[in-house]
């Protein structure tokens, strides 16, 4: 069984959906990526180390699905 990435559309949701997780209001430990539009590979993998590091799972999670995707698709994710 392969496995694929989810579509740009899916990921909206997903971003919305960690918005209304409780801290994360303004985008939480990704707050540069969703909120800043700083959605460059570095800037995505320094939130996740962040959220890593801050016991944030649902913020590592959602930071590693964001890296399956480019920078473009990110951006478009984010708006």
């Amino acid at each position: 069984m392969s496995t694929t990435k989810p579509t740009v559309a899916f990921m909206q949701k997903i971003v919305d959906a960690f918005y209304e997780l409780a801290g994360n209001g303004v985008g939480g430990n990704l707050h540069i990526v969703t909120d800043d539009l700083n959605v460059g590979a570095e800037q995505v993998e320094w939130c996740r180390e962040q959220a890593q590091q801050g016991g944030d799972r649902d913020g590592v999670f959602l930071a590693k699905l964001l890296l399956q995707f480019t920078e473009a698709e990110r951006e478009e994710i984010c708006s």
